[in-house]
């Protein structure tokens, strides 16, 4: 039997794999290499964050990768494309808010 716990935990990492997925695609389909790799970015700078992790190593997402996460989120918002630009937004809000928590609210983008 799962407990409620460890149900929601579940739910969390399917929706965060869902969410990977989804944008993924979606930054197949931006205008530019340089909006591409822009979100691309993000993504391998957050499996490589997952990658570093295991049970009995618990590791804290480096700033860099709340920098390149906050990047992406600024290409999303500068899309011409209404769709697009709200589900880049909050799929990236979303992945932004469980990695980092405790961060300040998006402002745009960090040089």
């Amino acid at each position: 039997m799962i407990t409620e716990d460890a149900e929601a935990v579940l739910f969390s990492v399917k929706n965060f794999a869902a969410a990977i997925i989804a944008l993924r695609a979606l930054s197949s389909t931006l205008a530019t290499d340089e909006a591409r790799d822009t979100v691309i970015a993000a993504l391998a700078g957050i499996s490589e964050h997952f990658r570093s992790v295991g049970p009995a190593k618990p590791v804290s997402p480096a700033n860099s990768l709340l920098h390149a996460i906050d990047r992406a989120m600024a290409t999303f918002a500068a899309d011409p494309q209404r769709d697009r630009r709200r589900s880049g937004a909050i799929l990236l809000a979303g992945l932004r808010l469980l990695l980092f928590p405790h961060a300040e609210a998006f402002a745009g983008a960090r040089q």
